[in-house]
């Protein structure tokens, strides 16, 4: 006799989990670190609060539009952003070559905006050696149908990432791309990657606001990259 798991169990009796003002729902935990969240969770709240892994990797997923296309940096993003302003708390990265660079160069950062950085990197680059190996949980398993995440802490990676093909007509678009362009401090070591590739690959990014920002930003661009190379190239932690 098999079992059905309860995360696909909970698909068909839970389908309040995309509601977001349900208790289910990810974002009850993660938004503000309130007496409300408190009231609504009980002894749950204790573990789970914007600053927690389980919230950095979930707003960062579901701000990249990894669930849904149509969750890429909205209100709820915007809000997550505007709200967690510590600097106490390290970033849930996907890779940690970029974050110590770029981290080591202008941090510390907020707990916003790792997430921001975070979210872009997810959108835009992976790693083919690394992303078949991550293990993932779901993001609280006491709830039926609470989304699947990156298990927080259990997923290292250290080398120069790749760059997901760029659609360039929809750059301009891209609520999350337009983010990061106006923070581009915070997204740096992410924006030098693309950079790199663009210019790398002779993409023609056109009249796009991106194509302007890399063209004054150029020197910039070319000395994080090299920060980035370098530190790849010369650390002993070089492989997953």
């Amino acid at each position: 006799m098999s079992y059905r798991n309860y995360y696909n169990l909970g698909k068909n009796t839970n389908r309040n989990i995309t509601n977001v003002y349900n208790p289910s729902n990810p974002l009850t935990y993660c938004l503000n670190d309130n007496p409300g969240r408190q009231f609504l969770h009980g002894s749950a709240a204790s573990a789970y609060d914007p600053e927690c892994g389980e919230c950095q990797v979930y707003m960062a997923t579901r701000c990249a539009g990894q669930y849904s296309n149509s969750e890429t940096w909205d209100q709820y993003c915007e809000a997550y952003y505007n709200s967690n302003t510590k600097k106490l708390w390290p970033s849930i990265t996907p890779n940690k070559l970029l974050s110590s660079v770029v981290n080591c160069m202008y941090g510390p950062f907020t707990t916003g905006e790792h997430m921001l950085r975070n979210s872009l990197y997810r959108k835009f680059l992976y790693s083919s050696i690394c992303d078949p190996r991550r293990t993932y949980n779901q993001f609280d398993p006491n709830v039926a149908n609470s989304p699947l995440i990156e298990a927080p802490f259990k997923n290292n990676c250290y080398v120069i990432p790749e760059v997901h093909p760029l659609n360039v007509e929809q750059l301009d678009s891209d609520r999350l791309m337009n983010k990061a362009i106006d923070n581009f401090i915070v997204c740096s070591d992410v924006l030098a990657v693309i950079y790199n590739y663009v210019y790398r690959n002779n993409i023609d990014l056109g009249n796009t606001r991106l194509g302007k920002h890399f063209q004054q930003k150029s020197e910039f661009y070319k000395q994080m990259w090299n920060r980035i190379y370098n530190e790849y190239k010369y650390s002993s932690k070089s492989s997953y």
